[in-house]
Protein backbone atom coordinates (compact mmCIF):
# COMPACT_ATOMS: atom_id res chain seq x y z
CA UNK A 1 0.00 0.00 0.00
CA UNK A 2 1.05 3.33 -1.06
CA UNK A 3 0.70 4.87 2.77
CA UNK A 4 3.17 2.19 4.30
CA UNK A 5 6.11 4.37 2.46
CA UNK A 6 8.04 1.03 1.19
CA UNK A 7 9.38 3.27 -2.20
CA UNK A 8 11.04 5.81 0.28
CA UNK A 9 12.74 3.04 1.80
CA UNK A 10 13.78 1.61 -1.07
CA UNK A 11 15.09 4.73 -2.62
CA UNK A 12 17.06 5.30 0.61
CA UNK A 13 18.76 1.96 0.90
CA UNK A 14 21.58 2.62 -1.93
CA UNK A 15 22.39 5.44 0.23
CA UNK A 16 22.79 3.40 3.16
CA UNK A 17 24.57 0.66 1.46
CA UNK A 18 27.29 3.35 0.83
CA UNK A 19 27.72 3.97 4.22
CA UNK A 20 26.79 0.51 5.53
CA UNK A 21 27.79 -2.22 2.29
CA UNK A 22 27.22 -4.96 4.26
CA UNK A 23 23.74 -3.96 5.04
CA UNK A 24 20.48 -5.77 4.62
CA UNK A 25 16.75 -4.60 4.13
CA UNK A 26 13.97 -7.28 4.72
CA UNK A 27 10.69 -6.42 4.34
CA UNK A 28 7.79 -7.75 5.82
CA UNK A 29 4.15 -8.24 4.81
CA UNK A 30 2.47 -8.39 0.98
CA UNK A 31 0.24 -5.85 -0.66
CA UNK A 32 -0.64 -4.69 -3.96
CA UNK A 33 2.22 -2.97 -4.83
CA UNK A 34 4.54 -5.93 -3.90
CA UNK A 35 5.54 -6.56 -7.54
CA UNK A 36 5.75 -3.11 -8.18
CA UNK A 37 8.34 -2.63 -5.69
CA UNK A 38 9.82 -5.95 -6.56
CA UNK A 39 10.36 -4.47 -9.97
CA UNK A 40 11.97 -1.40 -8.34
CA UNK A 41 14.75 -3.42 -6.49
CA UNK A 42 15.38 -5.75 -10.00
CA UNK A 43 16.02 -2.65 -11.87
CA UNK A 44 17.96 -0.65 -8.78
CA UNK A 45 20.07 -3.98 -8.87
CA UNK A 46 19.52 -4.63 -5.03
CA UNK A 47 17.79 -8.22 -5.00
CA UNK A 48 21.08 -9.42 -3.34
CA UNK A 49 20.53 -7.14 -0.70
CA UNK A 50 17.08 -6.52 -0.67
CA UNK A 51 14.75 -9.47 0.32
CA UNK A 52 11.30 -9.54 0.75
CA UNK A 53 9.77 -11.97 3.06
CA UNK A 54 6.14 -11.86 2.59
CA UNK A 55 3.76 -11.79 5.52
CA UNK A 56 5.29 -12.78 8.88
CA UNK A 57 3.00 -14.33 11.38
CA UNK A 58 3.02 -12.84 15.13
CA UNK A 59 5.02 -15.72 16.69
CA UNK A 60 7.58 -15.00 14.28
CA UNK A 61 7.90 -11.23 14.51
CA UNK A 62 9.03 -10.34 17.64
CA UNK A 63 12.14 -13.68 16.53
CA UNK A 64 12.51 -11.18 13.10
CA UNK A 65 12.89 -8.08 15.09
CA UNK A 66 15.13 -9.53 17.75
CA UNK A 67 17.47 -10.29 14.92
CA UNK A 68 17.20 -6.77 13.13
CA UNK A 69 20.38 -3.92 14.00
CA UNK A 70 16.63 -1.25 13.13
CA UNK A 71 12.75 -1.30 12.47
CA UNK A 72 12.03 1.52 9.80
CA UNK A 73 7.89 2.46 8.80
CA UNK A 74 8.51 5.05 6.72
CA UNK A 75 4.37 5.50 6.28
CA UNK A 76 3.05 8.18 4.72
CA UNK A 77 0.17 7.93 6.97
CA UNK A 78 -0.17 5.66 10.22
CA UNK A 79 -2.84 6.05 12.53
CA UNK A 80 -1.83 3.80 15.23
CA UNK A 81 2.00 3.05 15.55
CA UNK A 82 1.64 -0.52 17.18
CA UNK A 83 4.37 -1.79 14.66
CA UNK A 84 6.96 0.88 16.44
CA UNK A 85 5.53 -0.59 19.79
CA UNK A 86 5.98 -3.86 18.79
CA UNK A 87 9.54 -3.25 17.43
CA UNK A 88 10.22 -1.36 20.56
CA UNK A 89 9.49 -4.07 22.65
CA UNK A 90 11.61 -6.21 21.60
CA UNK A 91 14.59 -3.49 22.00
CA UNK A 92 15.09 -3.06 18.35
CA UNK A 93 15.81 0.88 17.50
CA UNK A 94 13.08 2.18 15.44
CA UNK A 95 13.48 5.10 12.88
CA UNK A 96 10.03 6.25 12.03
CA UNK A 97 8.28 8.54 9.99
CA UNK A 98 6.43 11.86 11.86
CA UNK A 99 3.33 10.98 11.32
CA UNK A 100 0.01 10.05 12.71
CA UNK A 101 0.64 7.04 15.80
CA UNK A 102 4.01 6.38 15.16
CA UNK A 103 4.78 10.50 15.84
CA UNK A 104 3.00 10.65 18.32
CA UNK A 105 4.89 7.32 19.59
CA UNK A 106 8.24 7.75 19.18
CA UNK A 107 10.63 10.54 21.01
CA UNK A 108 13.00 11.75 18.55
CA UNK A 109 16.84 10.89 19.66
CA UNK A 110 15.22 9.47 23.07
CA UNK A 111 13.42 6.06 22.07
CA UNK A 112 13.91 6.34 17.83
CA UNK A 113 14.39 8.45 15.15
CA UNK A 114 11.49 10.91 13.84
CA UNK A 115 12.12 11.73 9.98
CA UNK A 116 9.74 14.07 7.74
CA UNK A 117 7.41 11.58 5.97
CA UNK A 118 8.58 10.90 2.31
CA UNK A 119 12.16 12.56 3.22
CA UNK A 120 14.66 9.90 1.37
CA UNK A 121 17.77 11.18 2.78
CA UNK A 122 16.53 11.88 6.22
CA UNK A 123 15.58 8.50 6.50
CA UNK A 124 18.92 7.06 5.01
CA UNK A 125 20.54 9.50 7.30
CA UNK A 126 18.51 7.82 10.09
CA UNK A 127 18.84 4.62 9.47
CA UNK A 128 23.00 5.04 8.56
CA UNK A 129 23.10 6.82 12.59
CA UNK A 130 21.72 3.98 13.76
CA UNK A 131 23.62 1.33 12.37
CA UNK A 132 26.84 3.18 12.66
CA UNK A 133 26.56 4.40 16.53
CA UNK A 134 26.36 1.87 19.25
CA UNK A 135 26.12 4.38 22.04
CA UNK A 136 23.01 5.60 20.11
CA UNK A 137 21.48 2.04 19.25
CA UNK A 138 21.98 1.43 22.59
CA UNK A 139 20.42 4.54 24.52
CA UNK A 140 17.28 3.97 21.80
CA UNK A 141 16.76 0.32 23.08
CA UNK A 142 17.46 1.16 26.83
CA UNK A 143 14.85 4.20 26.56
CA UNK A 144 12.55 1.95 24.78
CA UNK A 145 12.46 -0.41 27.12
CA UNK A 146 11.84 1.75 30.17
CA UNK A 147 9.00 3.78 27.97
CA UNK A 148 7.21 0.06 27.52
CA UNK A 149 7.17 -1.00 30.69
CA UNK A 150 6.06 2.34 32.34
CA UNK A 151 3.52 2.85 29.88
CA UNK A 152 2.54 0.19 27.24
CA UNK A 153 2.56 -2.70 29.24
CA UNK A 154 -0.48 -5.09 30.09
CA UNK A 155 -0.30 -4.18 33.77
CA UNK A 156 -0.19 -0.23 32.96
CA UNK A 157 -3.11 0.15 30.56
CA UNK A 158 -5.12 -2.32 32.44
CA UNK A 159 -4.83 -0.31 35.36
CA UNK A 160 -6.10 2.68 33.04
CA UNK A 161 -9.01 1.27 31.85
CA UNK A 162 -9.69 -0.12 35.15
CA UNK A 163 -9.78 3.56 36.37
CA UNK A 164 -11.57 5.01 33.31
CA UNK A 165 -14.44 2.31 34.38
CA UNK A 166 -14.24 3.69 37.77
CA UNK A 167 -14.16 6.68 36.88
CA UNK A 168 -17.78 6.41 34.78
CA UNK A 169 -19.26 3.81 37.27
CA UNK A 170 -18.60 7.18 40.23
CA UNK A 171 -20.61 9.32 37.27
CA UNK A 172 -24.06 6.66 37.95
CA UNK A 173 -24.88 7.54 41.54
CA UNK A 174 -24.57 11.40 40.50
CA UNK A 175 -28.41 12.88 38.88
CA UNK A 176 -27.31 14.68 35.85
CA UNK A 177 -29.15 17.41 34.89
CA UNK A 178 -30.34 18.70 31.36
CA UNK A 179 -31.42 22.16 30.40
CA UNK A 180 -33.42 23.16 27.47
CA UNK A 181 -36.06 22.17 25.95
CA UNK A 182 -36.65 18.30 25.38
Amino acid sequence: MPEKGVCFLLRAFPKVLKEVPNARLYIGGRGPQQKELERMVLGMDLDEQIQFTGFIYSEERNYVYQKAKVAVFPSLYEPFGIVALEAMATSTPVVVADTGGLGEIVESGVTGIKVAPGDENELAEAIIRILKDKTLADKLRANSAEVIETTYSWDVIARSTAEVYNEALSFKTKPVFIHGQI
